[in-house]
């Protein structure tokens, strides 16, 4: 048999030279129990059999049908494990479970506007001594000792640190600027110490308030709750200087400094009493109107402390020029003066607000920074020229003569109003007795309605 198989082998390979093989033919030449073949050699380097094109198959793969058939199910089955594609990691691996599978279950809470995503157990109506917080705070106790506390802050959190003096401690802590969910910006403050422990804090600056969370928890705890945070019905404003704000700020301090000049200038150049007044009302209404306009901005709660101390401090001034502009309408030139240096000391005022400003991260300009220099100083108020009326003389003859207003602090005396020497009243005495005539005749006789 393997000389007639090397023969036939050896024979040319033609279509009428290879006669077809008898049905059933395969069957026979396998056994019905055969045992494992051994292992098969390893294949050629040759790329696969190609067929002849006719469809009649090569002598040579008749008796290597029983190895082949072993081939073919160790292919089969490396085939079936690789998928038999061309992305064999979809079937190959074992399926990993995907992240939400592994995340650990949350539960939704809210309240004061402030919505928090807390792991599955934690429970609230727990007690914590954690200071800062207004009374509508909400307390929840976790496993291992965990702590939150949710709510708003207290007003003395209105500052650029946005902490409350409970919380901030007697030195400013490290501020990092962190996003939340829905691009809120939040101020995080890592390992703060709260009582006998640490804890990280997160405040949010809001048109209602600073929303504030203390958490005392174990390794990322706290960060996947405060990523969570929601705000309902708050409008968040963000962390750090605002230019919006410093914008409005100084455009209307530049009203002001427009304004303080043109009455400054009158007030200087003025050559009567009433023109100083005048101007001095008018610095009074520059400053009342520019406090007023400060006290009217939508500010974050971490500038509410400089933006209140320079409306503040605006006001002051212009009810001390408000002061002087009376006092001068009296004539009153101590008044004046005391009410004109009081506004020029409001200076230091804004001074302090301005630099709290630059406290909290604003490079306002060198023009702005001098506005508390440039508060406008009062001269001295003018005395009212003196009128000229005739003043008559005591020989009843008129006089030209200088006569001053009358003002609070003069000490004169009024001129005597009538000159007129004083008509004698009493009669002039009248004798009745007539006068003696002498007699022609030498004798002695009386005449004239008498008795004789």
């Amino acid at each position: 048999g393997a000389a007639a198989l090397a023969g036939a082998a050896a024979a040319p390979a033609s279509a009428s030279a290879v006669e077809p093989l008898p049905a059933g033919a395969a069957d026979t030449m396998m056994p019905s129990k055969a045992t494992p073949p051994p292992a098969p050699p390893k294949p050629p380097k040759a790329s696969k059999p190609k067929s002849s094109g006719g469809g009649d198959r090569p002598g040579w793969l008749i008796p290597v049908a029983i190895g082949g058939a072993a081939v073919v199910a160790v292919i089969a089955a490396i085939a079936l494990a690789g998928g038999g594609g061309d992305d064999p990691k979809t079937v190959a691996s074992t399926p990993t479970a995907t992240p939400a599978a592994t995340e650990a279950p949350t539960v939704p809470v809210s309240a004061n506007g402030i919505g928090l995503s807390v792991p599955a157990g934690w429970s609230d109506g727990a007690t914590a001594d954690i200071p800062g917080f207004s009374d509508s705070k909400v307390t929840m106790a976790g496993p291992k000792g965990g702590t939150i506390v949710f709510g708003l802050a207290d007003e003395t959190a209105a500052n650029p640190t946005l902490l409350a003096d409970g919380l901030r401690g007697d030195t400013e802590p490290t501020k990092e600027v962190v996003d939340l969910d829905g691009g809120v910006q939040a101020a995080k403050y890592a390992a703060l110490p709260i009582g006998p422990q640490t804890g990280d804090v997160f405040a949010v600056p809001t048109d209602k308030g600073i929303a504030t969370l203390a958490c005392i928890a174990e390794g990322d705890t706290c960060a996947t709750i405060a990523a969570s945070m929601k705000l309902e019905g708050s409008k968040p404003f963000p962390v750090g200087p605002s230019e919006k704000y410093q914008t409005s700020v100084e455009k209307i301090l530049g009203r002001l400094d427009k304004a303080e000049k043109s009455a400054a200038r009158d007030l200087n150049n003025a050559g009567k009493r009433t023109t100083q007044v005048s101007a001095t009302g008018r610095l009074a209404s520059a400053y009342a109107s520019a406090s007023r306009s400060v006290r009217k901005l939508n500010v974050s709660p971490a500038d509410e402390g400089a933006n209140a101390q320079l409306a503040a401090a605006l006001k002051s001034i212009g009810a001390d020029f408000k002061k002087a502009a009376s006092e001068g309408r009296a004539k009153d030139r101590n008044g004046f003066r005391k009410a004109g240096a009081a506004a020029a000391g409001g200076s230091k005022d804004i001074e302090s607000a301005l630099g709290g400003l630059g406290d909290a991260g604003y490079d306002l300009s060198s023009k702005t920074l001098g506005r508390a220099a440039a508060v406008t100083k009062l001269p001295t108020l003018k005395k009212d020229k003196v009128k000229k009326q005739a003043v008559p003389s005591n020989s009843g003859e008129s006089t030209t003569g200088s006569v001053p207003e009358t003002s609070t602090d003069s000490n004169s005396t009024p001129p005597p109003t009538n000159n007129i020497t004083p008509r004698q009243t009493n009669p002039t005495p009248q004798n009745n007795k007539p006068a003696p005539k002498k007699d022609n005749g030498g004798g002695d006789s009386l005449s004239g309605g008498g008795e004789g």
